[in-house]
């Protein structure tokens, strides 16, 4: 759903890929990358960000890269996933990314241990260069990536290390830390991440909104409660903050507001974090139980002053008194439930319009599409101009559904233009070659939604990074047989094992995107695919 100008916006601000255009200024994370940036440019060797998931590592990591994008003396390379399966596979991608090609295929470790010390000193030493090795998702760095990583750190001058190392991590990674002291001794900078507090994370949202709006000073879409309850419910966690905005901003256009407060903001967090409704129904349960022990006592005290007793004579003026409290006492507790109790704000979602949908089942009567005579399957899927926020590494992804060293190195190949894969020129047009993948027969037995399909790779991809969120994930297949040729199709990001279930969630698509959806099961005989089908089940 483009819901830009409806909203006065350029662009979206919640969007879920680290795009370092909205990274967020806040105190914790500028001290980071300050602290970083001096220890790359005194060459210290090795630093280590920990952090929780969704803190804001892979942004930084971003970020990083882009402050050192205009400095020639300095060269990046980023890995994305670190989960080599062997000491070779690491050495061959270091070596691939250092542009020596020629030993990659190499299957001597000393032998490419030696050409990357050799291209180290030649950078490092003849041309005057950092070099800087970056690595997101270091817990899952194999043991013996360790070592060779700690190897990497003796190359060096009587001043300096010939290779800076970067590593960001999830919490895991210290205890791997603790059982490999030799390594952890190298570690010149080690930072922990922390989230956001209320005042940064408020400052987060309205930074992303005003470097989202049309004008200098952005929209305000929340009141200072709905920032209250947006912090409260994701903790400072801006990866959470930003799936939640995102949320709350489809709320109001659906229902057709214009600012969200405390109970929109409130209902959406239930929806977004489930944990949240529990924990509310378990603390309401409390309430209730703590309610009905004050009612009983209540009634008790009540019974207790009002119940006659043979052997007290009752006085008629100090009975009044005693009952005209208690009585008075009794409406005021009354009146305290709804503060002690207070409205659920988790209604249910307004209904949409009706969609008009349609479902393809496994008929007779062949493909929807006209058949279409192509005797051979296609070598290049297709090519896609980069944008100024677009990644290689979110390219592959985005085009084969996962990304790995392999499908890079085959990318690579493909475009013999790209210099660093981490930093390509906008307007640059990169070619996706067509690599079949293995796709098991119980694999095809599943439902999908279909979402809608394109005819080009490059409008498949586009509408994946222009529709696709944290709510509502989404999926490239792209697939050939010589009867429909070479489609690209959209799939919702979950399979069903049943049509009963992929039709329930095909009425729950936006209204914007269930004209062109369908339950899909049937793929056409023989065909191929050049994307993973490993769809997590429903």
């Amino acid at each position: 759903m483009d819901y830009f100008k409806i909203l006065n916006l350029s662009r979206e601000p919640f969007s879920n890929s680290p795009d370092p255009d909205f990274f967020s200024h806040s105190r914790e994370h500028i001290g980071c990358l300050q602290k970083i940036e001096l220890s790359l440019r005194l060459r210290r060797g090795l630093s280590v960000v920990i952090g929780n998931v969704g803190v804001g590592k892979t942004t930084l990591c971003r970020q990083l890269i882009r402050e050192f994008a205009n400095d020639e003396g300095v060269d990046t390379h980023l890995i994305l996933d670190p989960y080599f399966s062997s000491p070779i596979e690491l050495l061959s991608a270091v070596a691939t990314m250092f542009g020596e090609h020629r030993y990659a295929s190499s299957t001597s470790e000393w032998e490419l241990k030696e050409c990357i010390k050799k291209n180290l000193f030649r950078r490092g030493v003849d041309e005057k260069k950092t070099v800087v090795l970056i690595i997101d998702e270091g817990q899952k760095l194999p043991d013996f990536c360790l070592e060779i990583l700690r190897e990497f750190l003796n190359y060096e001058t009587n001043e300096y290390k010939l290779l800076q190392i970067v590593i960001f991590a999830q919490k895991e990674f210290e205890a791997y830390l603790r059982t490999h002291q030799n390594f952890a001794d190298r570690i010149n900078l080690y930072h922990q991440l922390l989230p956001l507090n209320f005042k940064e994370t408020r400052s987060m949202i309205q930074f992303r909104l005003k470097k989202a709006g049309r004008t200098n000073r952005g929209p305000s879409f929340f009141t200072y409660p709905a920032f209250w309850v947006i912090y409260r419910a994701t903790g400072g966690y801006p990866r959470k903050i930003v799936n939640l905005c995102h949320r709350i901003i489809l709320t109001l256009i659906i229902e057709n507001r214009s600012k969200a407060g405390w109970l929109e903001a409130r209902s959406c967090a239930g929806k977004v974090f489930p944990e949240l409704g529990k924990r509310r129904r378990r603390n309401r349960m409390v309430a209730v139980t703590c309610l009905l022990v004050v009612a009983i006592f209540s009634v008790l005290e009540f019974r207790r002053v009002n119940i006659p007793r043979p052997w007290e004579k009752r006085k008629g003026p100090l009975s009044h008194i005693i009952r005209g409290q208690i009585r008075g006492r009794t409406p005021a507790t009354k009146r305290a439930l709804p503060l002690l109790m207070p409205r659920d704000a988790k209604h249910p979602p307004v209904p949409l319009e009706k969609a008009k949908t349609s479902i393809v089942t496994p008929s007779k009567n062949g493909p929807r599409q006209a058949p279409v005579q192509q005797k051979a399957a296609p070598k290049i899927l297709g090519r896609i101009a980069v944008n100024e926020h677009d990644w290689l590494a979110d390219m592959i992804r985005k085009v084969y559904g996962v990304y790995t060293h392999e499908y890079q190195r085959l990318v690579i190949e493909a475009n013999p233009q790209i210099g660093n894969p981490n930093l390509l020129s906008p307007g640059q047009v990169i070619a996706f070659p067509a690599v079949p993948v293995k796709v098991s027969p119980s694999s095809l037995r599943y439902w999908w939604v279909e979402i809608t399909r394109k005819k080009g790779l490059e409008e498949a991809y586009l509408f994946i990074r222009d529709h696709s969120s944290g709510a509502l994930s989404m999926r490239i297949i792209p697939c050939w047989n010589n009867r429909q040729g070479l489609r690209f199709i959209i799939l919702y990001g979950k399979r069903f094992s049943n049509k009963e279930l992929a039709q329930e969630r095909l009425k729950m698509l936006p209204s914007g995107l269930a004209p062109e959806a369908r339950v899909l099961s049937d793929w056409g005989e023989k065909t191929i695919f050049f994307a993973r089908l490993q769809i997590s089940p429903q």
